[in-house]
């Protein structure tokens, strides 16, 4: 009995020894895994943190990108084009040339006026300096000095 209570006991000694190797190698990993779980809870703060970044640029650019809308909403509302093609910006500033419409038919038509009544005094002096040479050629006087 003594044999066998010497057996059970350094069996039991060994089933110990097992166990508390199995305890240390479990304390091993937990400590490696605690390791790689932190290492990779630092990552994630980093990632965290430059999400965060990333998404305050991102709300900057959008602010921005709506400030630069709205100047363009502006400028495009007071730069207009009258019928004539004449850029103006709401009657205040003028870009180009401040032409309004009944200013260019009045205009217009003071050159057209003119370029008739030229034409009309050309087509009459025409006529009189050809009658005049009429006259004269039938004079007697003028067909001496030409006959050949």
């Amino acid at each position: 009995m003594a044999l066998e209570k010497k057996d059970v006991e350094e069996e039991l000694k060994e089933k110990i020894q097992e166990k508390e190797k199995e305890v240390l190698e479990l304390r091993q990993k937990i400590k490696e895994i605690e390791s790689f779980v932190n290492s990779k809870s630092s990552d994630m703060e980093e990632w965290v943190k430059e999400k965060l970044s990333l998404q305050e640029a991102l709300k900057k650019s959008e602010e921005r990108e709506k400030s630069l809308e709205l100047f363009c909403c502006l400028i495009e509302g007071r730069n207009r084009v009258n019928g004539n093609g004449v850029i103006a910006r709401d009657g205040k500033w003028v870009k180009g040339l401040n032409v309004q419409w009944p200013v260019v038919v009045i205009g217009s038509t003071v050159v057209a006026a003119t370029v008739v009544i030229y034409l009309v005094n050309f087509d009459f002096l025409l006529k009189s300096w050809n009658t005049y040479w009429l006259l004269a050629l039938s004079s007697e006087e003028l067909k001496q000095n030409f006959v050949c």
